[in-house]
């Protein structure tokens, strides 16, 4: 007599957002099942068809659009982890948000191994730059100018009085070839950050009286002490997080909206500017009567 044991489906056993450009847009979605399924049932069939990697916010719900399913080991015929791609050529609106903080939900339908339960992500993704910008005060003096470095979402642990804008930052520049260069000197001297606006904002004055432009770009430094990482999971942003350019007041400021407050789902060289010319002007001496010659 044949026993037949049918083995039930396999279900989620974690589900992670990742950001792999670190750009501040989710590209990935990890997919961790109970047991290893079928590699050539799940991601070499146009298994796209039947995943549904969906954000929810209080008004709407939305696809991300997915690509392709790999799973993590390339060439195996079964494997319990998988990796659903996304596109970020999206031409809606909700797409230009910043989506570190998403967390949307997967549903995978039309497989016998796989369980169609819905299951809400986690946050894998680090936080990232999202803008930053240069108000100047007094153009003769550039210690006055304050700058204002805005995050993809809240941090654990904003860097405040304890830190310094070099040990928290890189800053880059393209050089006329077109080669990143790298010169964290420029914040060299400023001694701590001036005012924590909220958990994503962080703000500073140039106080060593040096000049930021449009051509430099700031990013997050790796192992920073104490160290950056998101309020939700507490993840570190990625090595690879994207270089942001500063807006100065020359310069149009990129139109980006702000980050999202809490969880859920929510370029090129700029041109070079001439300095402005800073004129001291001196009161007119008046000529005394005895100086004034007549006829």
């Amino acid at each position: 007599m044949c026993v037949h044991v049918r083995v039930p489906p396999a279900a989620f056993a974690a589900v992670v957002t990742r950001d792999t450009s670190g750009d501040g847009r989710l590209d990935r979605v990890e997919i961790h099942l109970t047991r290893p399924v079928s590699v050539a049932g799940f991601a070499d069939s146009p298994a796209t068809d039947n995943v549904a990697v969906m954000c929810r916010t209080r008004t709407s719900v939305y696809p991300l659009p997915l690509t392709d399913i790999a799973p993590r080991t390339p060439g195996a015929a079964l494997d319990s982890v998988f990796y659903l791609e996304l596109s970020g050529d999206v031409a809606l609106p909700q797409y230009v948000l910043p989506q570190t903080a998403w967390t949307p939900t997967v549903t995978i339908d039309g497989f016998q191994d796989i369980t169609s339960v819905e299951h809400a992500s986690t946050d894998g993704a680090g936080p990232v730059i999202w803008r930053v910008t240069k108000t100047v005060h007094d153009i003769c003096d550039h210690s006055t100018d304050v700058v204002t470095v805005m995050f993809s979402e809240d941090l654990a642990n904003p860097p405040g009085a304890a830190s310094t804008p070099d040990s928290v930052f890189q800053v880059w520049r393209l050089d006329d070839n077109g080669n990143w260069v790298r010169d964290d000197s420029i914040l060299a001297g400023i001694v701590c950050f001036g005012k924590v606006m909220d958990l994503h904002t962080v703000q500073f004055t140039m106080s060593n009286n040096r000049n930021l432009t449009s051509k430099e770009y700031f990013a997050i430094r790796s192992g920073v002490v104490p160290a950056i990482a998101d309020n939700a999971s507490m993840n570190a942003p990625n090595v690879n997080n994207q270089r942001v350019p500063v807006s100065a007041p020359d310069d149009p400021a990129p139109s980006l909206p702000d980050p999202p407050r809490s969880h859920g789902c929510g370029a090129g060289v700029g041109l070079a500017l001439v300095p402005p010319i800073c004129l001291r002007l001196r009161p007119r001496r008046r000529r005394s009567a005895r100086q004034i010659r007549v006829g």
